[in-house]
């Protein structure tokens, strides 16, 4: 009873909000051709920048103990981004290095002390080149290296020394046919082409709706490069409709800026397949000393080589609904560091996926998948099969109510020889918080 009646509460309370909702909309929601028409302007950016952290306390206990504490930090970072209807590449390089090293004495003179050092250099990249509209050239590059050093010591206690390593090599190449456009740009436009209609400012054109979506675009950009980004942003914006922002008031100008706060979700056009060959591979080590004397060493390696078919399936149905379809095929092999004889590895994958934005303040994402895994050896094999089912409800509204909530459900099964295991997992989660009476005095 008690469950019905919070359900019965909750209908109640989004019902009512909702109907109250002011929202313009699209005044027009079946004309796709913008979307279809949207061509990725050319446009990129570089950036370099280093964080600097550190720290030091020293705290005296009241049985007289001394702790010292010493944090250091500094992570270098680099972006590289282009994109043009030829050429897409987004790459980057992080370095983060970390120290530690604490102390401590008691008032009988008894020290202890421990060093931390950590590394992360995390190489990434991934591109599209096409060589013709809809023929294109593929790649990835992932180069990950973490360390971590520990030692620590003391007047009654050993000296412990532990190192720790693990890295990652993926790099994969192939081609592909098809092509794939975030469109969210253009859906940005059109809705500040309907607020510009609400305000009675005017409207834009097809080619300034265009135009518009390619400053929308470079939003991202703007954001990591520069230090203000929106006088830069808007400024531009401006410049793609001379004369009509000019005269606007306060109001007006903030109810235009709301098109970037609106829950539009991620919108793609068209659709790609592309196959390629691939290498994985991973490696750990693992070591220990205790007064010098090796208490534990491990080493080893796992790769994964083969090749990868895939494709990619997006269509919005109107300018509030996109469906979308995944599908990957995968063939090859894997081998151990430890083991003499390598494994036949097979994937497959399927993912539908829906988005509909119900008004500018509710969208509603759903996706159901299924993936499958089977790693093989002469006449033993390990079969994953996972099932998920995802559907996720963004609700906001200002001055009422703001609403998220997802349901998900999971289910993983593992076939290996005379064996199975499964388990699922099912879950809610519901975050509200309603105004029952709000004043301002």
């Amino acid at each position: 009873m008690k469950n019905i009646t919070l359900s019965i509460l909750f209908l109640i309370v989004f019902t009512q909000t909702a109907i109250s909702q002011e929202t313009i909309g699209f005044s027009n929601p079946g004309e796709t051709y913008h979307l279809e028409n949207y061509r990725l302007p050319t446009w990129g950016y570089d950036l370099f920048y280093l964080d600097f952290d550190g720290s030091f306390s020293s705290i005296n206990q009241f049985n007289d103990t001394e702790d010292r504490n010493m944090f250091g930090r500094v992570n270098p970072n680099y972006f590289f981004y282009r994109e043009s209807e030829d050429l897409i590449i987004d790459a980057r390089a992080q370095l983060p290095l970390q120290l530690n090293r604490s102390s401590s004495e008691t008032a009988g003179g008894i020290e202890s002390s421990a060093s931390e050092f950590q590394t992360n250099l995390m190489l990434s990249g991934n591109g599209n080149y096409y060589l013709q509209d809809r023929i294109f050239a593929t790649g990835q590059t992932v180069f990950d290296i973490n360390t971590m050093r520990r030692t620590t010591d003391g007047d009654i206690q050993p000296e412990v020394f532990r190192r720790e390593a693990d890295s990652r090599f993926l790099i994969s190449a192939g081609v592909g046919f098809g092509r794939v456009r975030n469109v969210t740009p253009v859906i940005r436009a059109l809705r500040f082409n309907e607020r510009l209609n609400a305000l009675n400012a005017g409207a834009l054109n097809d080619g300034q709706i265009q135009n518009m979506a390619g400053v929308f675009a470079k939003r991202t950009g703007y954001n990591r490069v520069f230090d203000r980004p929106n006088r830069l942003f808007w400024d531009e914006i401006s410049n793609v409709a001379p004369g009509t922002l000019g005269n606007l008031s306060f109001y007006e100008a903030y109810y235009l800026s709301e098109t970037l706060l609106e829950s539009t979700g991620q919108r793609f056009e068209g659709w790609d397949a592309a196959g390629v060959l691939f290498v994985d591979h991973r490696r750990y080590s693992e070591e220990r000393e205790q007064n010098g004397t090796t208490t534990l060493d491990i080493d080893g390696s796992e790769s994964r080589y083969g090749v990868d078919l895939g494709g990619r399936f997006f269509h919005n149905l109107s300018l509030e609904q996109m469906i979308s379809l995944r599908a990957n095929l995968g063939i090859g092999m894997i081998s151990y560091s430890d083991v003499d004889d390598s494994e036949n590895l097979f994937q497959l994958g399927l993912e539908l996926g829906h988005l509909y934005n119900i008004t500018d303040r509710i969208l509603l994402q759903s996706a159901i998948s299924n993936n499958y895994e089977r790693i093989s050896i002469d006449d033993d094999s390990v079969t994953d099969r996972v099932f998920r089912i995802n559907s996720t409800l963004t609700y906001f509204i200002e001055n009422n109510v703001s609403v998220s909530a997802n349901v998900s459900y999971r289910n993983e099964k593992i076939d290996f020889g005379n064996g199975d295991m499964s388990r699922s997992n099912f879950g809610i989660n519901v975050s509200l918080r309603y105004y029952f009476l709000q004043s301002l005095f």
